[in-house]
């Protein structure tokens, strides 16, 4: 994967949701929650509104006097994120195809809150710990105790859709069901 052997990876397991169907010795820990204290934040019950002010330099040359003029420009904009997503479409392209059939496997287990055994282990339900937004996690800056990155997950940062909650659509030029 290409890390020094000091570093290691994270796994957000332990903040990831337990579906309803699975067993009772599993239980997932609440997902932290990630607070902005910014004077250029302002959080509602159901937006996040930010300030952004964008810096530049416009440079412009006079070949009368041969000199460069720098002037600092800014820009500012209102970013407004929601913070519960609307409902959320996956088109697919070539839908009766690998990709696109294991994607609405995926879905429909979820949905139908299929269970599969496994060597020698209780029945597991279906789960999406592979997916961005369950596993991934990114630095929301350093610990000024230690100078020690923290790290948080995804799902902490930004508002994702529920991949279940997906509405799917799409085609194929083959005339093959996806069910075959």
């Amino acid at each position: 994967l290409g890390l020094a052997p000091q570093q290691t990876m994270t796994d957000n397991d332990k903040y990831r949701p337990v579906p309803s169907n699975a067993s009772e010795d599993v239980q997932a820990s609440p997902l932290p929650t990630l607070l902005v204290t910014s004077p250029a934040l302002t959080r509602t019950p159901t937006h996040l509104i930010s300030t952004y002010t964008s810096h530049t330099t416009h440079t412009t040359y006079s070949p009368a006097s041969h000199t460069y003029t720098a002037t600092p420009s800014s820009a500012t904009y209102t970013l407004k994120t929601a913070l519960a997503p609307k409902r959320t479409g996956l088109l697919q392209v070539g839908l009766t195809g690998n990709n696109a059939t294991t994607v609405l496997a995926a879905l429909l287990a979820h949905k139908l809150r299929l269970t599969f055994a496994t060597r020698g282990q209780k029945s597991n339900a279906p789960n999406f710990n592979g997916s961005l937004a369950m596993a991934g996690s990114t630095c929301a800056g350093t610990d000024p105790a230690t100078g020690a990155d923290v790290h948080v997950p995804l799902r902490s940062v930004l508002p994702f859709a529920a991949p279940e909650e997906l509405a799917l659509g799409g085609w194929d030029i083959s005339g093959v069901r996806a069910s075959e």
